[in-house]
């Protein structure tokens, strides 16, 4: 994959086109698998998914990117808000041209 894709919701697509699906299905099927009982533990915090491996939990998003560019690179992993509820995120960007 060329570009970065960061996954707020199943909808996001990446500025290569592949859809959050073919890039972080793995990664979105752990958290799903795993929800209630990161719900229990860590409500309000981020996880840190590459694959089917949870790299860790933080208190801030960007305490949570940092570490995955630390320790993987710059390669795509799921950073994802542990909640009940998902609040859909639109995010506009003049660099992308169809």
């Amino acid at each position: 994959m060329a570009g970065r894709a960061i996954c707020y919701n199943q909808n996001t697509v990446d500025i290569s086109g592949e859809s959050v699906n073919d890039v972080f299905g793995c990664e979105i099927k752990y958290f799903e698998e795993h929800k209630p009982d990161l719900l229990v533990k860590a409500e309000g915090r981020y996880v840190l998914i590459k694959g089917d491996e949870l790299l860790g939990i933080f208190n801030s998003r960007k305490d949570a990117v940092k570490e995955g560019y630390l320790r993987l690179g710059n390669v795509p992993f799921l950073v994802k808000l542990i909640t009940e509820e998902e609040e859909p995120v639109t995010i506009t960007s003049l660099l992308i041209q169809p």
